[in-house]
């Protein structure tokens, strides 16, 4: 480049020397500058895909986009005898266990019966209308644009 840039500078006696030097280091300038910004460019790109922990900011964008998802890990925890639980699977039996009661038909109450009945009969109303096909075509176009964009934050 600065060669080039030279060469142009010194050459002021002949005028067509002179032209082919200036067009020479334009040109030359040109590819410099366009090399220099796909380099900058990669660049970033390789700053904003490396990894947490030599780039802070790959969390935030990671959370702005709704990527980010937390990494949990299973503790012990203490059963109602006192005891606590050894492995990842009793912790996850115990859970279950805790969250998740038995549905055991037996134990219902008046109301437990009568939400049975009514999960079990179609839901059907006067104000129950089919979607439109624009009102589909609209769906379908927002999920679309919103995975084109998730893929471009990748």
């Amino acid at each position: 480049m600065n060669a080039l840039r030279r060469i142009y500078q010194r050459t002021s006696s002949n005028e067509d020397l002179r032209s082919e030097g200036k067009d020479q280091y334009n040109e030359g300038k040109r590819q410099y500058q366009l090399k220099l910004k796909d380099e900058k460019f990669k660049s970033w790109q390789s700053y904003c895909s490396s990894t947490e922990e030599s780039n802070t900011w790959n969390a935030i964008y990671k959370t702005a986009s709704g990527k980010s998802r937390n990494k949990t890990c299973l503790t012990t925890l203490q059963q109602p005898d006192g005891t606590f639980t050894l492995y990842m699977e009793s912790s996850t039996k115990h859970m279950l266990d805790y969250f998740v009661p038995e549905d055991n038909e037996t134990n219902d109450s008046a109301i437990h019966k009568q939400i049975r009945e009514q999960v079990k009969e179609p839901v059907d109303t006067e104000d129950n209308k089919s979607f439109s096909r624009e009102e589909i075509k609209s769906a379908i176009k927002k999920s679309l644009i919103l995975k084109r964009l998730q893929g471009r934050m990748d």
